[in-house]
């Protein structure tokens, strides 16, 4: 079945999208879902999982890239039920003609064995008791639902031992000497009753072990988790088990040591390279039909396709195929908008506390972040030798490492990289399979014990137990990864104004000034502002860290001056409107400033010569530039009707010099705007003059 998010057709005035989650695994075998929805199959995963040359797989995936999704894939494909259901499932694959009912595998091993799916991603606590307690109602909810949907019908066959030991998970009675094996023993239960192999599926599971770290009992619950996969990847007869996580924490505790894994990274070449993320056909067909359902209801799509790779590509496989973020492309479609639709998890937020810490303390850390950010090339040493208890207080090294894994960095691409165009067949799916499949590939592709496609295809020994690091040149792979990066340096930009006092109040002054349309004041209180106090190592660098420290100082002032009767100012940075993407805005019931920067290179002559006639020159003719943009590219369309206030701002930066035009405008709720007053050219270069000149 498809592993990502997937388009139904919406009625003409919306656009919906349906994502399938672990919690609802009817959802995923839902016919509306299939009859309505344009699918991206990626059902050739399944021809990978069973060329068994290990019986582990652990596939390594950044977050949001459809790992949930492909289990229970994996799950509608392999599990046995009642005939209805089977049949049921076994027609949705067949009427979407996915690439898996072209192979001979289908027949055979559709609906065969019972399967053991293992959610672990809400087994969390504030503490080590918390957590168990939270293992046991998992448990106790595996046994329930295979119960209630006959998996555990015959119950007759197990012998009074098992028997009990099912009882007293249902009734909450399983002492910790027997919790830990407990999975492992339900999957002898299974193979008792159906006499066939277990599929063993086991999501987000390092999950628990990132809540542990942030509260401190990370010893424990490396040492539970180390008691209950040992017990459940013991090589068996009746075990397959695939695995799937998002962060490569190398070194993963209790993962390491087992020797019957084979680990598939997203750098890795051959099975799997594409099984989770959408390729760049994929995405470029689903792009099309997005736009065809969006004008068959009178609507338009709101931003091109180029836009749509510069905010979601930037990774590549193995085999040096585009691939895109699925949870990020459905969430744009969804909302005919881009922007940034990743959130936070448990090791973001570990990782985010530690970003603060070496902002602030490791000025190699912050060059190299803001080099990131300016997509600079950023020489970075990766650890791959790193522990899950070294993620409290890591290194810069291993911080990069956890970054890299994650998805927020990716290897700087020098080579071309190819289309998978030629993978992809898609009419109401997307199919990137060999539609040629015969039986003499089938038995090669599941008995060859040779690793043709090379890549990761390993024990896992190989590539987490050693201790060594690798040194590459990262980047951020687009620009919705990049809006976290910026939004990082905000905040850690935020805190250092707001740690000074005479900052903080330049700060609430010139803001309320700028919103209060006291533009030559605001113009002069600004440009002295960042005369006096841009960080040396911003002065000339890109308009990224212009905007990141204004976007800082400006959430200080509108935290000052904002009222208790009026609200907080809300600040937006880089917002989609109109026809582009404006630089700030903020807004408070009927009021609203809107800002375009630009910023001019500082040239060996600027820093030579000084303020003089050029550099005013190409200082006004910018932030005229910028002010006319708002107006062109309808900045304005993104106001609701209830803002009737409106100030815009056209700033030019200079390395350390600025220069600010702006209008005030007026309307009625949801009508034309009207300007009333502006702060022209003139007037702004004769406060250059006095502040630069007598400066200097």
């Amino acid at each position: 079945m498809s592993i990502s998010p997937s388009i139904p057709t919406p009625s003409p005035s919306s656009t919906s999208f349906r994502h399938v989650s672990t919690e609802n695994r009817s959802r995923f075998m839902s016919k509306q879902l299939a009859e309505k929805c344009k699918i991206v199959d990626k059902s050739s995963a399944i021809r990978d999982f069973l060329r068994n040359d290990y019986p582990v797989h652990v596939l390594l995936r950044p977050r949001r890239s459809g790992k949930s999704t492909l289990l229970l894939m994996f799950q509608a494909f392999f599990e046995r039920d009642n005939p209805a259901a089977i049949k049921e499932r076994k027609d949705l694959f067949l009427n979407n003609d996915l690439a898996i009912t072209r192979h001979p595998v289908f027949d055979e091993e559709f609906g065969k064995y019972p399967v053991l799916y293992v959610d672990l991603s809400n087994v969390i606590g504030t503490t080590f008791e918390n957590l168990e307690k939270e293992f046991r109602l998992l448990v106790k909810r595996i046994v329930f639902d295979l119960k209630r949907r006959g998996i555990l019908s015959n119950l007759d066959e197990l012998d009074e031992v098992d028997r009990s030991f099912l009882d007293q998970i249902l009734n909450e009675e399983h002492k910790a000497n027997i919790e830990a094996e407990a999975l492992f023993r339900l999957t002898e239960v299974l193979h008792t009753l159906h006499k066939r192999e277990v599929v063993v599926l086991v999501d987000e599971y390092d999950t628990p072990t990132s809540y542990a770290i942030r509260h401190g009992y990370s010893t424990e619950a490396n040492v539970f988790f180390r008691n209950v996969f040992s017990s459940l990847l013991k090589v068996g007869v009746f075990t397959s088990y695939e695995p799937t996580t998002h962060p490569e924490v190398a070194k993963a505790g209790w993962l390491s040591g087992f020797n019957n894994l084979t680990v598939f990274t997203l750098g890795a070449p051959g099975r799997y390279s594409t099984a989770c993320m959408f390729t760049e056909a994929e995405t470029q067909l689903l792009f099309e039909k997005q736009k065809e359902i969006l004008q068959s209801g009178g609507l338009d799509i709101s931003f091109t396709f180029a836009d749509l790779r510069k905010w979601y590509n930037g990774y590549n496989s193995g085999d040096g195929v585009r691939l895109y973020n699925p949870w990020s492309i459905a969430r744009a479609f969804e909302a005919n908008e881009l922007g940034c639709y990743r959130n936070e998890s448990g090791y973001d937020q570990i990782a985010l506390k530690r970003i603060r810490q070496m902002l602030k303390s490791d000025e190699k850390f912050r060059r190299q972040f803001e080099a990131l950010i300016m997509d600079e090339p950023a020489i970075i040493s990766l650890d791959h030798g790193m522990t899950y208890s070294s993620l409290p207080e890591m290194s810069m090294e291993q911080l990069w490492t956890l970054l890299y894994s994650a998805g927020y960095l990716t290897t700087r691409m020098v080579d071309e990289i190819r289309d998978a165009s030629s993978d992809v067949d898609m009419t109401d799916s997307a199919n990137n399979s060999d539609d040629d499949d015969t039986e003499a590939s089938h038995n090669e592709d599941i008995n060859s014990s040779e690793h043709s496609d090379g890549g990761e295809d390993r024990n896992i020994g190989d590539s987490i137990s050693g201790d060594f690091k690798a040194t590459i040149s990262a980047q951020i792979p687009n620009s919705e990864i990049r809006s976290l990066f910026r939004q990082w340096l905000v905040d850690h930009l935020t805190r250092r104004v707001k740690h000074s006092r005479k900052k903080s109040i330049s700060c609430a002054d010139i803001f309320q000034d700028m919103v209060s349309g006291s533009m030559a004041s605001f113009s002069k209180g600004f440009s002295k502002f960042v005369w006096h106090n841009m960080p040396t190592q911003f002065l000339g660098s890109k308009e990224y860290l212009y905007q990141a420290y204004v976007a800082s100082f400006f959430t200080v002032g509108s935290t000052l001056r904002s009222s208790s009767d009026l609200g907080l100012w809300s600040v937006k940075v880089e917002e989609c409107a109109g026809m582009g993407r404006l630089d700030l805005m903020f807004s408070r019931q009927n009021e609203a400033v809107i800002q375009e920067h630009k910023r001019i290179g500082l040239s060996a002559k600027d820093k030579k010569s000084g303020y003089g006639e050029s550099q005013r020159e190409r200082l006004s003719k910018a932030a005229e530039n910028a002010l006319e943009q708002i107006k062109a590219k309808g900045y304005r369309a993104r106001l609701p009707d209830q803002v009737t206030k409106l100030r815009e701002y056209g700033i030019a930066f200079l390395g350390p010099y600025c220069a600010i035009v702006s209008d005030a405008l007026k309307r009625e709720p949801g009508g034309q705007w009207k300007v009333t007053k502006s702060y022209i050219t003139e007037r702004n270069e004769q406060h250059r003059v006095t502040l630069y000149t007598a400066s200097t």
